[in-house]
């Protein structure tokens, strides 16, 4: 399994005050980022079975304590971890899709979703995505809310600006994240039915946003 690199290396902490201060919010926001990236790259090295508290607080080099104190419990990292890694995998997405048509728009985001789902470092964090969901532990008030929706959330926010229909825009959005992002990865991964090409991805997100264009004009050219 790739190991998961940030896109930027993990920035050296600041040194605490030796006065015994608290940390600033800067600061603080800093050491919540380092210990995040440190989870994700213990995780995806390890996997689930190995994946802990210890081990973590190893890998950031903090105490055990200071990891505690923050994430209180392995379940409450584990979420906190996987919605790190979603958001930091979203984000390179949200930014690039600001331009253009809504077909524009929608083109570039899922085939950016199908391109970063098919990597080792997305195929490790759904393992762990998976053992969170198998645990209900996306369900647990005492945890944040799993952000497995990410993908069918940012096309619904790209939708709105040609539906005035919330409910509409929700329904077209998971519909089409699974007909340009779950089907093609499927027949990539599994089905051998669709080559992971450029030119064939390509293909494939066009002919299925013409078909759909023919009863919903806003993904028309």
């Amino acid at each position: 399994m790739e190991q998961f690199k940030p896109s930027e290396p993990r920035r050296r902490l600041q040194p605490r005050s030796p006065k015994g201060e608290r940390p600033t919010q800067q600061v603080a926001a800093q050491l919540h980022e380092h210990i995040l990236d440190a989870a994700l790259e213990e995780f995806t090295r390890s996997g689930v079975e190995r994946f802990s508290m210890e081990r973590v607080a190893a890998s950031a080099k903090i105490s055990k304590r200071t990891l505690y104190e923050r994430f209180k419990s392995k379940n409450n990292l584990a979420v906190a971890t996987a919605n790190y890694g979603i958001e930091k995998l979203a984000r390179p997405v949200i930014d690039g899709c600001s331009q253009g048509s809504v077909r524009d728009k929608i083109l570039f985001a899922t085939r950016s979703m199908l391109d970063i789902s098919l990597t080792d470092r997305v195929r490790g964090l759904e393992a762990l995505i998976y053992w969170i969901v198998d645990n209900g532990l996306h369900k647990d008030a005492s945890t944040s809310p799993l952000a497995i929706d990410t993908g069918t959330k940012m096309l619904e926010s790209i939708l709105a600006e040609a539906f005035e229909e919330p409910e509409e825009c929700r329904f077209l959005a998971k519909h089409l994240y699974e007909v340009l992002v779950t089907i093609p990865r499927l027949r990539i991964i599994r089905l051998d039915s669709l080559a992971d090409t450029p030119e064939c991805k390509d293909e494939y997100a066009q002919r299925v946003l013409a078909l759909l264009s023919r009863g919903i004009p806003a993904l028309a050219d």
